[in-house]
């Protein structure tokens, strides 16, 4: 994986903050595969409430 401990930390600790502790984030895209070139990383944020999903919409 390409990214540090401290920007995982700072991912995890970004994504509880604005979204709450009810949710989970999924790490993906060529920053996680060592093989793969380029900077893109791509986030899943799968919220176990309907009321997160509602307020993200808004």
């Amino acid at each position: 994986m390409r990214l540090s401990d401290f920007e995982i930390d700072a991912i995890r600790k970004t994504v509880s903050q604005t979204f709450g502790p009810a949710v989970s984030v999924w790490l993906f895209g060529s920053r996680v595969d060592d093989s793969k070139r380029g900077g893109d990383l791509d986030l899943l944020i799968v919220a176990e409430s309907d009321q997160i999903r509602i307020d993200v919409l808004k």
